[in-house]
């Protein structure tokens, strides 16, 4: 049984994370880039402890939210998170393999899908000690493509999928989406600093989606003094009432 921990996001939010299921920067920076525009129902595809899904749900983002993940430890951390915040009822935690996604309840019903995908093709990178840091950072249990593939199923058409990446494999993830149909639309490149190559890529396709990728500006974490951005510091903001005014149970 893994040991679980509360991580304060503010002070009326805190979510359950373990040594294997927790979260980095890029998860703040991808729900800030995909809530660009409000969602009815979207779906967060390898969600572990549900962090983005938590923040699009705290921004208010999205009607409707399904995080899915293969592990059972995972969904467990998220359904803890639901249980203490009962307003937090719009996030449906589920186990599922997301290859296997589909059907009435799933096919073509999603306005918005969310992945940070496994950013190493198999045998590439250094592999971490914990096998569910190995399943989220390797393509052990799913490869690009699979993502890809399940984010049009999901999607209807005129839909979006908004990704994570790096940049090093860029060719390959805009060749997983045009092949899938899902043409990309805008790109974000974010980098540490103004002289520092970017160190991952956002990027929002559209199911069916005509030609045409608006690239933004990038985005700057810090300052060359060291100091975060403002912009940095907004995407790491969290309402503080809203959807988070419950109290814990």
């Amino acid at each position: 049984m893994e040991k679980v921990s509360c991580e304060p996001l503010t002070e009326q939010l805190s979510l359950f994370v373990s040594k294997e299921h927790t979260f980095g920067t890029d998860a703040f920076l991808l729900a800030d880039f995909a809530g660009e525009y409000r969602a009815e129902r979207c779906c967060d595809l390898g969600t572990g402890c549900g962090i983005i899904a938590f923040l699009l749900a705290a921004r208010e983002k999205a009607a409707h939210i399904t995080c899915v993940d293969l592990s059972a430890d995972a969904i467990s951390l998220c359904n803890r998170t639901v249980e203490t915040y009962p307003a937090l009822g719009r996030v449906q935690p589920v186990c599922a393999d997301l290859r296997k996604l589909g059907g009435r309840e799933y096919a073509g019903q999603f306005d918005l899908v969310v992945c940070n995908p496994p950013y190493y093709a198999e045998g590439t990178g250094k592999l971490s000690r914990s096998k569910a840091a190995q399943v989220a950072r390797h393509e052990m249990e799913c490869t690009l493509e699979d993502v890809v593939e399940t984010a049009f199923r999901l999607l209807r058409v005129g839909g979006s999928v908004c990704l994570s990446f790096k940049p090093e494999r860029m060719a390959d993830l805009f060749f997983e989406l045009r092949k899938a149909r899902l043409e990309p639309k805008r790109l974000r490149m974010v980098q540490k600093n103004e002289g520092s190559a970017p160190w991952l890529l956002l990027v929002e396709a559209r199911k069916c989606g005509k030609p045409f990728l608006r690239v933004e500006p990038p985005l700057l974490l810090y300052r060359p003094d060291g100091t975060q951005t403002e912009e940095f510091q907004r995407i790491y903001e969290i309402p503080s009432k809203g959807a988070m005014q419950d109290e814990p149970n």
